[in-house]
Order: C-alpha cells, then structure tokens, then sequence
C-alpha cells in the first residue's frame, strides 16, 4: 500500500534502491546522482537537482521505506538502507515490470530484458547475457567481475565501484549517453584521452 500511495518519480528512486546488495549501507549522494542520471529527479523552480532528490530522500525515510542508518553534523541522511522485506517487494516488482534484475549467481541469464542490472555474484566473466541493447544502468557489486558486456547504446550509469578492473574496455568511450561513470577503488592507474568522447558524462 505504502509502494502504491507514492507518486510516479518516488516509485522509481525506491524500486532503485533494491539494486544495492541486501543491507548495503547506501551513500546518499551516490543515490541521489544515479536517481538524476536515470532522470527520474523533477526540475523545480527554484531548487537544485540535488535538493529536489534530498526531499525524495527524506519522503521514503519519512514513510519507513528507507532506513537511516548514518546521518551527518546537520542531521541529514549520510547513509541509509532498505529493510530486507520492503527490497523483497521492490525486487520482485522490479522484475514483473522490466525496471531491474539483480545477477546474484544463481541460473544463468541467458536474456536480459530488464532496463537496469546489478551484478552481486559471478565467476569473473559474464558471458551468459545477451539482447543487453536496452540496458540504462549497469551496477557492479562484485570484486571478482574482469569483463564487462556493454552492448548497449543507451547506457546512462556505468556503477564500477570496487570492481579489480586496471582498463576500460575502448566500447566504454563509444557510450555516448553515459552520464554516470563510477570507478572509485578501481585498479585504473589513470584515464586514457578517449574519456573525452563521453560529451553527456555529468558524474565521474
């Protein structure tokens, strides 16, 4: 009920969320640039991006369907995270409604129709996707992942945290909608010139 009483934007930055690992301690302002990256964050008049994504923070904290676990000398929200139910029910309507599908090692995928994917588990490589062309955020959470398929032309978020990657593959720099690219604690020394072909990159 509480999912359903959301207005359209909050729906998706909540179903978003359930992309992190189980009890996966969330930064909020890694949240809040990949809910504008995806475009799910309305302009207001008057009010940043950032700020009109904090209120949507502060709505799902306020109806219990995120939980606050750190919040910083203001008392905002430095950190949150979902309740292993409510991510059950964002989970699973995720996949009814093609929003995202969690890769957690289980059978394999053999075709991803989902528009978002979050890899948690896996052998190294990911050889089992395929029809990845409508794929608008790719989330690493895994620190074993040394390929990447990026099939798609329409990739927003390219999310790389900790994965033990030293070199972007070239098919990355011909992502031209990419607008989020995350490679903190990464094995990359440095970034080649071709980063600059990424002309909508916003996040990096």
């Amino acid at each position: 009920l509480s999912f359903n009483d959301l207005p359209y934007q909050l729906k998706h930055c909540f179903l978003y969320c359930s992309l992190f690992p189980e009890d996966h301690k969330i930064q909020r302002k890694r949240l809040i640039k990949l809910w504008m990256a995806e475009g799910f964050v309305e302009k207001v008049e008057g009010s940043t991006l950032e700020e009109v994504a904090d209120s949507y923070l502060v709505k799902l904290t306020f109806r219990n369907m995120l939980q606050v676990v750190e919040r910083n000398e203001f008392g905002r929200p430095r950190r949150c995270k979902m309740h292993d139910l409510l991510r059950g029910l964002a989970l699973s309507i995720s996949v009814k409604e093609k929003f995202g599908v969690v890769h957690d090692g289980g059978e394999e995928m053999k075709e991803c129709r989902a528009r978002r994917i979050s890899i948690h588990k896996t052998d190294g490589e990911l050889k089992s996707f395929t029809n990845m062309s409508k794929i608008r955020s790719f989330l690493v959470f895994n620190k074993t992942l040394k390929t990447l398929p990026l099939g798609s032309k329409m990739l927003r978020v390219l999310d790389l945290e900790d994965a033990p990657i030293d070199e972007l593959p070239d098919e990355v720099f011909k992502l031209f909608n990419l607008i989020y690219l995350n490679l903190r604690r990464t094995l990359l020394k440095k970034l080649p010139n071709s980063i600059g072909r990424l002309l909508n990159l916003q996040t990096l």
